[in-house]
């Protein structure tokens, strides 16, 4: 915004120093469409500061969700491989429990049908 107003300044030094009213009065016009612009662009510019700053709190948040999900990902990791470990203890304190001289490798302490 400093730019326009720094236009506007220089618009009007010019147009105070011109003698002719023909370009005095073209130079008013022109000074009249930029404070035009100017005031158009206010909003925008209030627009894209909250845009900045959303992005900003998203980015954050995003940042933050990933996080989350790497540690819950890092968690759930460490627990499968606990309950694989259990159930192969499992397996094996069964087979100890049910093992005799007629209890093969392939024993099926649940007696399913093959």
């Amino acid at each position: 915004m400093g730019t326009i107003k720094d236009i506007l300044d220089l618009i009007t030094q010019l147009r105070d120093s011109v003698k002719d009213r023909k370009v005095s009065a073209d130079i008013s016009h022109i000074q009249s469409l930029i404070s035009v612009v100017q005031s158009e662009n206010t909003p925008t510019i209030s627009e894209n500061l909250d845009l900045k700053t959303e992005n900003f709190e998203l980015k954050k948040e995003n940042s933050e969700l990933e996080q989350k999900i790497s540690a819950l990902e890092k968690s759930h990791t460490v627990e499968i491989s606990d309950i694989k470990t259990h159930h192969q203890r499992e397996i094996d304190n069964l087979k100890r429990l049910y093992s005799g001289p007629d209890v093969t490798e392939d024993y099926d302490p649940l007696n399913r049908p093959r």
